[in-house]
C-alpha cells in the first residue's frame, strides 16, 4: 500500500477534494483495444451513429457544423499531436511521472509511443473518421509505450485534466479508455467526485474481457444508478462483439469493431482495430458536439440524453449477457448529411 495526497485547486464550479490522505495499492490500468489484422472498414462506425437501422454503402452521418467551443481530455497513451486527422486542433496538457520514465527513450516521451490514445482521439475529433470534426483534443498521458500505468499517474492526470478545464474555462468530456483486473474503489469514487462536484462528464470503456464491467474501474463508476457512462461495444451486422464486457454498469453500446481511426506512426497513418476503447470515444465526441451547442448542459442532462436518444433494442445481446441495456448509440441529426463518411 501507498499513501498519496492530492487536492483540487478550490474554485466555484468545483469544490475543493476532501482533505486526507487516501490510501489504496497502486494497481495497473491498460489500454482496451485488441489489434486485428483485417480489411479497411472504412468509416460504418460514424454513419451508425446517424441510423437507427443497420447501414451498408454508401454510408452517411450528420454531423453539426459547430465552433470549437468544447474540448475532449483523453487520458491515455499520449497522441500524435501532429496527425493530418487532428489539424492543429490537439494539444498536450500533461504527461504522469511512470508514462514519462517509461518512454524516455522515445524521441517525444511526451507524446504517443503506443499508438492507442492517438486513435481513441482520432474517432472522438478526427477531421474524416471522428464524431465531433471541429472540437480540440488534449492529451494527457497517464499509460507508457506498452499501454499500462498506475493507478496513482491515472489519478494525478484526472487532477491535472479537471485543473486545465477549470482554468480555461470551456466545457469538455474525459475519455478514459483503460481499466483494471479488478474493482478499484478509490479511483470509482474519483471518477465519480470529478462528474459530480465538478460537472464534468466523463466516458468510460467496459472492458474487452467478456465479463462484468461492474468487476473493473473505471467501467464500475458507470451504469443507471453511477455517474459516469459506460459503453460497450457493437459491430457492424448489430451483435455485441464477442470481447466486450457487459451488465448493469454498462450505460449504452457503440461501434467497437472494426473501427478505423489515426494512429501514432507518423501524420498520415491510420490503423483499423477492435475494442470498447474506440465505443467510449464515440460516445466522448457525442458529448463534445452536444456540449458545443448547448455548452449550458449539465453532467445529469448529458448523460440521460445519450440514452433517451439511443436506438433501442437494435442489438442482439447473448442470454449471458442479456443484463446489458440494449442502447446502441445515436448522434441527433440536426445537422448536414455527408457521403461516405468524409466531411471536407
Amino acid at each position: 500500500m501507498r499513501i498519496y495526497r492530492y487536492e483540487f485547486h478550490s474554485s466555484q464550479e468545483c469544490p475543493t477534494l476532501p482533505a486526507g490522505s487516501y490510501c489504496a495499492k497502486n494497481s495497473i490500468l491498460h489500454t482496451d483495444f485488441c489489434q486485428r489484422q483485417r480489411a479497411v472498414c472504412e468509416n460504418w462506425g460514424v454513419a451508425r451513429l446517424s441510423h437507427p437501422d443497420p447501414v451498408y454503402r454508401p454510408w452517411t452521418y450528420y454531423t453539426y457544423e459547430a465552433s470549437m467551443e468544447a474540448d475532449v481530455y483523453v487520458l491515455d497513451t499520449g497522441i500524435n499531436l501532429g496527425h493530418e486527422e487532428f489539424r492543429g486542433r490537439a494539444s498536450w496538457c500533461y504527461t504522469a511521472e511512470h508514462a514519462l520514465w517509461a518512454d524516455m527513450g522515445f524521441r517525444d516521451p511526451n507524446g504517443d509511443n503506443n499508438g492507442h490514445g492517438t486513435h481513441v482521439a482520432g474517432i472522438a475529433i478526427g477531421k474524416v473518421y471522428g464524431v465531433a470534426k471541429h472540437a480540440r483534443v488534449v492529451s494527457i498521458k497517464v499509460l507508457n509505450h506498452a499501454g499500462w500505468g498506475f493507478l496513482w499517474d491515472v489519478i494525478s492526470g484526472m487532477v491535472a485534466g479537471v485543473t486545465r478545464i477549470l482554468e480555461v474555462g470551456r466545457r469538455a468530456v474525459v475519455n478514459m479508455s483503460f481499466g483494471s483486473s479488478e474493482r478499484i474503489e478509490l479511483l470509482d469514487w474519483f471518477v465519480d467526485y470529478v462528474v459530480t462536484e465538478c460537472n464534468i462528464p466523463i466516458v468510460t470503456s467496459a472492458g474487452n474481457k467478456d465479463e462484468e464491467a461492474c468487476h473493473r474501474s473505471p467501467a464500475a463508476a458507470g451504469g443507471l444508478a453511477a455517474a459516469a457512462i459506460t459503453v460497450a461495444a457493437a459491430d457492424r451486422d448489430d451483435y455485441m462483439a464477442k470481447f466486450s464486457n457487459y451488465g448493469t454498469c454498462v450505460d449504452v453500446l457503440a461501434p467497437g469493431k472494426c473501427i478505423r481511426s489515426a494512429f501514432h506512426k507518423c501524420t498520415k497513418t491510420y490503423r483499423t482495430l477492435d475494442g470498447t476503447s474506440a465505443s467510449a470515444a464515440f460516445v466522448s465526441g457525442i458529448i463534445a458536439r452536444r456540449l458545443a451547442v448547448d455548452p449550458s448542459a449539465n453532467v445529469t442532462y448529458l448523460k440521460q440524453v445519450v440514452a433517451e436518444t439511443a436506438a433501442a433494442g437494435k442489438i442482439i445481446i447473448p442470454p449471458y449477457k442479456d443484463s446489458t441495456p440494449n442502447l446502441l448509440v445515436q448522434a441527433d441529426c440536426q445537422a448536414v448529411e455527408h457521403l461516405n463518411g468524409i466531411d471536407g
